[in-house]
């Protein structure tokens, strides 16, 4: 089975078609789960004034604003995300001046940079970050703003220091429990992250036994 790579991309960069579906097989079989990722627009409350933010904020232009004009005046009717190309980077939520967006991402993190090891004029972590998490500073140096990371970890292998380090410290998803998804987890994240996730998962087969034992 395959298809791993694909479901944990957080950039998006990766697909899987098998037979026409393209639905991974490790996902179809269970061995892995999905990713909890989603992206909610209220259209009913926006309003021509925010000067389609939305849209002019996303870094990967998977946000359409549909508008109609009417009367002279221009309304806006929908707001479409494709969801192939959204990397959840929650840039679009800031962007929003009325707070109708709301994004959940699969990742939570820590991105550490020792600027100390950055060569001068370098951008090459800036100018390969999807999310555009990443500028350079007054100072000539990286700067993070770490509400828009996604954690996909690809400035780390980019720097050619390695002065970036990149910590997954939780992944939100789907409850599948199988070696296969133990083994990604760890690769995902850390043997820490993977050891609390068994802990609570021995916990909570324990609270099952005593629960159908005296019920």
């Amino acid at each position: 089975m395959g298809g791993t790579c694909a479901v944990f991309c957080p950039s998006g960069a990766l697909n899987v078609t098998v037979e026409g579906e393209e639905e991974p097989p490790v996902v179809t079989f269970e061995a892995i789960p999905t990713l909890n990722k989603t992206i909610t627009v209220d259209v009913s409350g926006c309003n021509i004034d925010c000067e389609i933010a939305c849209q002019e904020s996303c870094p990967v232009d998977a946000i359409e604003v549909k508008t109609v004009t009417e009367d002279g005046e221009t309304r806006i009717t929908d707001v479409v995300v494709d969801t192939a190309k959204c990397i959840y980077c929650k840039r679009c939520v800031t962007a929003c001046p009325y707070t109708l967006i709301e994004v959940e991402r699969p990742f939570d993190g820590v991105t550490e940079i020792d600027v100390s090891k950055c060569p001068e004029g370098c951008m090459v972590c800036v100018d390969a970050c999807p999310s555009e998490a990443l500028k350079i500073g007054e100072d000539g140096k990286p700067v993070l703003e770490e509400d828009y990371c996604i954690y996909c970890s690809t400035c780390e292998k980019v720097c050619p220091e390695d002065a970036i380090v990149v910590k997954r410290t939780s992944v939100a998803c789907s409850d599948v429990k199988s070696g296969a998804w133990f083994a990604a987890l760890e690769k995902l994240t850390s043997p820490e992250v993977l050891s609390r996730e068994l802990g609570i998962d021995a916990s909570r087969h324990r609270k099952e036994i005593v629960r159908d034992r005296y019920t």
